[in-house]
């Protein structure tokens, strides 16, 4: 496709298109959970903001097929996102029709003054009742380099049962906020079958 001025960088002599632009032809492409899980990532990791990405979308997005998934993705992208099963799982909530909730929101511990627990997700509803939703992801339990604190090989059975462990103290200390906190995993947001 042809590329408008400013529409691309130089960074170690290569020439590529810019983050906005690279966005832009992304965010046009996909579907709006993919989209959002896209534009969500590129806040969180600050390679751009949302201003940015909507002056772009709103000067090079006229008439091009995509644009208005681009631009619903946009009013959504939220930097908080943790992850991309985490956007993915809001954009299903917002295509549902469902409350959106507050994300990544610190709660205090009830058991240790001063500290918290952040959650995934978080609503407050107009009842004055608080439900935590937090997404389970398999790779904390299979463990990575990075997601290993405990220092056990990623096939190790030990490994997963400390991961257990810990999330079953970390919820039964959220239930003692009072707050309802429902567990669900990726393929449950997706509806599929396990």
């Amino acid at each position: 496709r042809r590329l408008r001025d400013g529409a691309t960088a130089r960074i170690d002599n290569v020439l590529v298109t810019t983050i906005e632009q690279t966005l832009l032809d992304c965010l046009c492409q996909a579907s709006f959970r993919h989209g959002l899980a896209i534009a969500d990532s590129s806040l969180h990791w600050n390679l751009t903001d949302r201003d940015r990405m909507e002056r772009f979308a709103a000067k090079h997005g006229t008439r091009r097929h995509g644009i208005k998934t681009a631009r619903a993705v946009l009013r959504y992208a939220d930097g908080r996102s943790d992850n991309g099963g985490e956007s993915v799982a809001r954009a299903i909530m917002i295509e549902e029709g469902l409350m959106l909730p507050e994300l990544q929101v610190e709660v205090p511990d009830p058991l240790q003054p001063g500290a918290v627990k952040v959650v995934d997700f978080l609503w407050r509803l107009p009842c004055g009742k608080t439900i935590i939703g937090e997404l389970d992801g398999e790779v904390k339990y299979q463990g990575t380099d990075r997601q290993n604190p405990h220092g056990l090989q990623s096939d190790d059975l030990a490994h997963a049962v400390r991961v257990l462990s810990d999330e079953r103290r970390r919820e039964a200390r959220l239930n003692l906020t009072g707050a309802t906190v429902v567990r669900f995993s990726y393929a449950e947001a997706l509806n599929a079958p396990y």
